[in-house]
């Protein structure tokens, strides 16, 4: 009988839920700082990736000496050099299976700008865009580009993408002008390189509300997703392994950053609401196919970071690594399934820092984990 109870309430703890795993303590968080500059701008538009080597690689506009840089580590520190002699903004780097990066960006004339680097920049212009635009990139499973944009003149979506041997420019939809900052708009493609798009709509001046879009066999078509308020700007967007949608965006009327899903149908919900959160929002898939968020708190002047387990939002206050900008965070993990990211820092009317913000693997044991 009392092997019967062993046996019993062996198979009991089996079959128990596992409890969740805490979230990385803040001192498992630091920042190696990259360079400096004393433009407000200097480093708000930067790009973080990892080569084949597992090295870290970044992108970023130079205010001061008006060129976009690139970065990379040193025999100390970082070594810094000229990407382009153009100013750029909106600067995205992202790198292919066969160590190829590619790097996009908006010129000071309005042109959205392409390259590739294998040693050396090779730049081209994509298409003109105009004025107060907004840009990401994305690639497939073959390294071909998908860049997705708002013309600053016409207000039209657009997907510019390249098949190997000809760039293609398609229009989507009217989403409106508005040079505000905040509206970035973001695009991704799934396990079968159909991309999906997730943009503000604000057509006439309306309240701007979240449109996502996506391409079928009649064509790209858009939907409103949440039209409840002032809803949409800061967006990013990504598909998990299951091939549901995920897109965070900024409620602006509540100051609150939302989550809405697509698993057949569309779902919203808040993700955090303790600040005034949802600027540049950016969203990666760890190791374990898990949905990670870093974004903004511009009331505290800090970087938040906030993983999805199960259908919980874990999230904390990167406190150790200090006041931020609010600027763009380009979240990405890395071979070993530690989470980067890119933060600014400085006083208002001060210099700026640019940082590499990484989750130290001394303190490996604290990573985010999701049991199953």
């Amino acid at each position: 009988m009392r092997r019967v109870m062993i046996l019993v309430g062996v198979l009991l703890l089996l079959l128990a839920p596992m409890s969740s795993a805490e979230p990385p303590q803040d001192g498992a968080w630091t920042a190696s700082p990259i360079a400096a500059g004393d433009e407000g701008l200097y480093g708000y538009f930067a790009s973080l990736a990892f080569d084949t080597a597992g090295e870290p690689m970044v992108l970023f506009n130079d205010e001061d000496a008006l060129d976009v840089k690139m970065a990379m580590p040193g025999p100390v520190g970082w070594a810094v050099t000229t990407a382009t002699d153009e100013t750029g903004y909106y600067c995205r780097l992202l790198a292919d299976g066969s160590g190829v990066l590619h790097g996009a960006f908006v010129s000071l004339e309005g042109n959205m700008r392409y390259g590739t680097y294998d040693g050396a920049w090779d730049w081209q212009t994509v298409g003109s865009l105009g004025d107060g635009v907004y840009l990401d990139m994305a690639l497939d499973s073959a390294g071909n580009p998908y860049l997705a944009s708002i013309n600053g003149v016409s207000g039209m979506l657009r997907c510019a993408w390249y098949d190997g041997a000809t760039w293609h420019d398609d229009p989507i939809a009217q989403v409106g002008i508005d040079n505000q900052h905040f509206r970035e708009l973001a695009i991704a493609l799934d396990g079968d390189d159909v991309p999906h798009i997730s943009a503000p709509y604000e057509p006439g001046g309306a309240t701007c509300s979240l449109l996502y879009a996506t391409i079928g066999t009649q064509g790209w078509g858009h939907q409103i997703v949440d039209t409840a308020g002032e809803r949409g700007k800061s967006s990013a967007i990504i598909v998990d392994g299951d091939g549901t949608v995920h897109i965070t965006y900024r409620d602006s009327d509540e100051n609150d950053l939302r989550h809405a899903w697509f698993d057949g149908a569309w779902h919203k919900a808040l993700l955090d609401g303790a600040g005034d959160l949802g600027y540049h929002s950016s969203l990666a898939l760890d190791d374990d196919g898990c949905v990670n968020v870093a974004y903004y708190d511009r009331e505290a002047d800090r970087l938040r970071y906030a993983w999805l387990d199960g259908g919980t939002w874990r999230k904390q206050t990167l406190n150790t690594v200090g006041a931020c900008r609010d600027a763009l965070t380009s979240l990405v993990f890395d071979d070993a399934g530690q989470p980067h990211m890119m933060a600014v820092q400085g006083a208002t009317g001060g210099s700026r820092q640019l940082n590499h913000v990484y989750f130290d693997a001394t303190f490996s044991v604290m990573l985010p984990l999701v049991m199953r």
